[in-house]
Parts: structure tokens; C-alpha cells; sequence
């Protein structure tokens, strides 16, 4: 294929060869934004800009019309279509499809698959400083694919294959992935490093992939989130991805399906990730929380509901980490703030028995762990659902515990952000916004293990909660707040409504300029145009007093010497 009497290389009429012609494609009902992305991939672009019917007319014969393709394939040919060279009389040279295509510009991080006989299969190539690198596997590894194919868009992955099976790469540093355990949101979370060893360095073992977005009956999967573990849940059903309605839906139904689309515990039950546009699929789902599958838990009947697309489940899940010994969750609650405590030994989880050694020491032991504040600590979530029972739990209360001026995040709309508050004599308070700026931020973001600043300053929401530093002033370069100067602990001119509120991150961020560095900038430029007008005006004034030139309507000028109109 290819693109003529386009302005530019990457736009104009799409044209196709076959039987030794060249010749046009009908922009009838069947071609559409699938049809248009598979000719761009063709043709070596990733994207499609725009789509329509040409205004001029094409060339050649009108070789192709009701072209229909899944999307997968490497050329229109390979799509479902009409007979080559014999178009529907309404395909005419006005009728030619136009294109026009481009480049995303490739990021750290991306992933691509390249020379495969679909666009859903092909040798993994991974971008990293400034170029595509291949990844070295001798044998397949099915969690590396799995992690590619789910960056990328697709279900999960069907096959993996080392020795270079879809061919030989061609960059300097191929890529070694040491660990994936299938769970990672992208290919740069794995471990990973750089290297060129005897069955690498000459592409002889470079890793590929088969991509499958095939689903089957009873499938979930989270969409409109941030990534692949939070989002609208979804469930597939009579070959349609629908809805389900969030009546009757707790933390246990959420636990269920974290578990079957393979990931940890639950974060939120219940989130607003927008509306669903295909059917609502099940309602009234109630499930016990040792399912597998939400299909085996107790629910409505298909396609019976009493609910609109207003009422769609949200959620999101942990990644699943491997449980160490001696773990602590909470699970069967709304939200990872609450729930059963459960505590994992010898590859098994254990209730906690609420015993008469039970109190609120015990469970302020395991709110300080998560730095998560003790709401109430007798509640009930259901029975535990595994036969392991822990009791006479007696804690002393100091076994986790934060230390003298750590710091946290609180209330934010995310994890990195929020009210920042900070531990002084075994409580956590506020920090007041006196003289906060950008490097006060910066230490304060670097301690909580973050690169970067989003936001200096965010507004927070007053709580009941003691204000322990004012007037805090950092260098920039500190690694903690308390080795910045401060007034003393509890010495402070405002209150917790003033606290200090920030915003991290992890991937740097274009800084912008302060409000007293615009307001000095504003100045400064104020002060050079005015002084240059007055000295301007003086060096014309002194002119025109000797007889030199008037220069009528200029600003001061010409005051002295009565019309300048001459």
C-alpha cells in the first residue's frame, strides 16, 4: 500500500497493489476507524490522524471495497473484502478513501512488537534512553509476555518465545528481563537490566510474543482507569462486554474479583470510573469471598436488572504480591482501610480471634503498620473464610510504630498527595504554611521516597488534630523535615485549618515559577520600560529645545514647544 497527492508523505489517497496494478480502496459504510489503522500500520505508522473521502480523484482501478477487518491484521488484503478489481457500482473515483497517519513519539518505557505475521504478535522491543532495544530470552517466558501484551492493550498473553523466533533485532544493547512475575503494570516495573553476554549479544535469543485479545465467557476486566487495576468492572458475556450493577455489592464481591483477573487485595469497593455504554450484564451479586469466580457466586439472572448505567461497579485492587510469613490484611471491607484481619503462616491465612486479649492496643499495632488512624477496633466483618484461627493476641503497642518526624499523606484524591502531617510525641499533627515554598516541598516529597514535586501547596480539610512546626525553612537539599530549620515544637502562630498540604511525584514534572518570582519578574520588566520611555523622552525634549525635531503625539513629548505638527 501507499499514499499519493497527499501535501505531505504521510497523507492522501491510499492506494493498493495487486495482480501487477495499482489502484484505490471505496470509502463505503464498511471501511471505518479499524480498517483506517490497519493501513497505517501497513504502511509504518502507528496511528491514524484522519480518515475521509478524497476530493480529488484516485488512480488506477477501484481495486478494493467492503473491506472488513478484526483490527489485528498487517495489510487490508488480509481483511474480509470484495472481489479485487470488481468495486459495487456505487464505488466510484469520488468514493477514494483518504488517509492520513503518524508517529506517537516513543517514550521511555514503551514497548513495541515488530515483524510478526499479525500486529498482535511479533518480536518484543523495548525503548529506553533515546533507543529500541530487544529483550534476550533463550526459552519463553510466558509472565514477561504477559506483561508486554497487557501494556500494549491486550487481554493477556497466549505464547512466549526465545531464539529469535520472529526474527533477529539489530540494536547494541539487547535487554535482559531477570524477573517478571506476571503482575506488573508495564515492562519497566520488572527487573531488568543492560548487558551484551555470549547468547545475547548477537540476537540469537531475542524474546517474542503472541498477544491475545480474545475473552471468554464470564471474563472481567477493569476499564476507564488509571491502569489495568482500577477501573469500571466489566464482565464478558454472550460475546459482549457489559456492566454490573452495584446493588447488593460489598467488599467480598470485590475480593473475588480482584482474585480472578490475578491481582492482590482490594483498595476501593466502591469507585465512580463513568458510565457503561453496552448492556448491564448481572445484578444483585452476592458473593462469600472464597470464590474464584464471580460467575460461581450467588447472582441474578443474565440480563435482569433493575438499574442504570448510573449504578456500574467501580473498584480497584492491590498488585498481587506473594504473602511473607507473619503478614497482615484486612479483607471483606469496602476499602483496604477496613475489614477481617487475617495473618498469613506457613502458606495459609489465620482469623484473628476476637478473644478476650483482644482490644484496642492490639489493633492500633496493625492501623500503625498501614499509618492508617484506629477508627473502631470492634467490628464485624463475617466469619473468616479459611479454617486457620490465631488467638490470645496481646500486643504492647510499640511493635510498629513510626518514629520522631516521620511524615505522611492524608485525605488525598491519591497516594502521593494530601494533608502532609508529622509524628511528635507519639502523635501525628499538622505543619502550618508559614514560609512553605518549593524547597520546603521538596525535602518534604524526597522523605516519602518521592523524585519530584507536583504541587507545593494543596488546600486541605481542617480535622481535630494539634499543630506541632511553624515556620519551617529549608534549603532544599535535606532529607528530612526536622533537619530543616523550625521554630520549636509546638510554638506556632496558626492553626490547623492553615495546615500544609502537598502533592509528590515520582516522574519529573515541569516546575513553574513562584508567585513572588512572577510578581518580582512583573516588576523588574515594569521598571526597565518605564525608565527606558523616560529617558527616551528626555534625550527627544532636550532635541527639540535646540530646534532638532518635534515629534508630535509622543508620549511627554513636545510639551514645551507648541505644535508638532510640522
Amino acid at each position: 500500500m501507499l499514499l499519493r497527492n497527499g501535501a505531505s508523505e504521510n497523507e492522501g489517497i491510499l492506494g493498493i497493489y495487486h495482480g501487477g496494478v495499482w489502484g484505490t480502496i471505496c470509502n463505503d459504510d464498511s471501511f471505518s476507524h479499524i480498517e483506517a489503522l490497519v493501513a497505517c500500520r501497513h504502511l509504518g505508522y502507528d496511528m491514524v490522524t484522519r480518515f475521509a473521502t478524497s476530493i480529488t480523484p484516485g488512480w488506477g482501478v477501484i481495486q478494493l471495497d467492503a473491506v472488513s477487518c478484526y483490527g489485528y491484521e498487517l495489510t487490508l488484503g488480509n481483511c474480509a473484502h470484495g472481489e479485487w478489481g470488481n468495486p459495487s457500482s456505487s464505488c466510484t473515483y469520488d468514493t477514494d478513501v483518504w488517509l492520513s497517519c503518524e508517529n506517537k513519539p516513543a517514550e521511555h518505557g514503551a514497548v513495541r512488537l515488530v515483524d510478526g505475521f499479525t500486529s498482535s504478535q511479533g518480536r518484543v522491543e523495548y525503548y529506553d534512553d533515546g533507543q529500541w532495544s530487544t529483550i534476550c530470552d533463550t526459552v519463553g517466558d510466558l509472565r514477561k509476555a504477559t506483561v508486554v501484551c497487557r501494556q500494549l492493550g491486550y487481554l493477556t498473553a497466549s505464547e512466549a518465545f526465545g531464539g529469535s523466533y520472529f526474527g533477529s533485532g539489530s540494536s547494541d544493547q539487547p535487554i535482559d528481563a531477570v524477573s517478571c512475575h506476571g503482575y506488573e503494570a508495564a515492562f519497566e516495573d520488572c527487573d531488568h537490566r543492560v548487558f551484551s553476554p555470549e547468547n545475547c549479544e548477537y540476537h540469537e535469543n531475542d524474546a517474542g510474543v503472541i498477544c491475545n485479545d480474545q475473552a471468554y465467557e464470564g471474563d472481567l476486566r477493569l476499564v476507564n482507569g488509571l491502569d489495568y487495576t482500577e477501573g469500571r468492572l466489566e464482565i464478558f458475556h454472550d460475546n459482549q462486554w457489559g456492566s454490573i450493577c452495584d446493588t447488593n455489592w460489598f467488599g467480598d464481591d470485590a475480593t473475588v474479583a480482584c482474585r480472578q483477573m490475578g491481582l492482590g487485595n482490594v483498595k476501593y469497593a466502591y469507585q465512580d470510573y463513568g458510565q457503561g455504554q453496552g448492556p448491564v450484564h448481572l445484578d444483585d451479586v452476592e458473593c462469600s469471598g472464597t470464590e474464584m469466580y464471580i460467575t460461581t457466586c450467588q447472582k441474578g439472572d443474565w440480563g435482569v436488572n433493575n438499574c442504570g448505567h448510573d449504578s456500574d461497579v467501580g473498584m480497584s485492587c492491590f498488585l498481587f504480591e506473594e504473602p511473607e510469613d507473619d503478614s497482615v490484611r484486612l479483607t471483606g471491607g469496602t476499602s483496604f482501610k477496613e475489614g477481617r484481619v487475617e495473618v498469613y503462616h506457613d502458606y495459609a491465612w489465620y482469623s484473628v480471634c476476637r478473644d478476650t486479649s483482644w482490644g484496642q492496643v492490639d489493633a492500633q499495632v496493625i492501623c500503625n503498620e498501614r499509618e492508617l488512624e484506629l477508627e473502631s477496633e470492634d467490628e464485624d466483618f463475617g466469619p473468616g473464610l479459611y479454617p486457620g484461627i490465631i488467638s490470645h493476641v496481646d500486643c504492647v503497642g510499640t511493635e510498629i510504630a513510626p518514629s520522631e518526624g516521620d511524615i505522611r499523606l492524608r485525605d488525598g484524591q491519591t497516594f502521593d498527595a494530601g494533608r502532609l502531617e508529622i509524628y511528635h510525641n507519639a502523635v501525628w499533627g499538622f505543619i502550618c504554611r508559614t514560609n512553605w515554598e518549593m524547597s520546603e516541598a521538596k525535602v518534604a516529597c524526597r522523605q516519602l521516597g518521592y523524585d519530584h514535586v507536583l504541587q507545593a501547596r494543596l488546600s486541605t480539610d481542617y480535622i481535630s488534630r494539634p499543630v506541632h512546626l511553624d515556620n519551617i525553612q529549608c534549603e532544599g537539599d535535606e532529607e528530612r523535615l526536622v533537619d530543616c530549620e523550625h521554630d520549636p515544637w509546638g510554638d506556632v502562630n496558626c492553626t490547623a485549618s492553615y495546615g500544609v498540604g502537598i502533592s509528590c511525584s515520582e516522574t519529573p514534572v515541569e516546575e513553574h515559577l513562584e508567585g513572588w518570582a512572577i510578581t518580582f519578574i512583573v516588576i523588574v520588566v515594569m521598571v526597565l520600560v518605564f525608565g527606558v520611555i523616560y529617558i527616551i523622552n528626555i534625550i527627544y525634549k532636550h532635541r527639540v529645545e535646540y530646534g532638532v525635531a518635534c515629534f508630535g503625539g509622543f508620549i511627554g513629548l513636545c510639551s514645551e514647544c507648541g505644535d508638532c505638527s510640522d
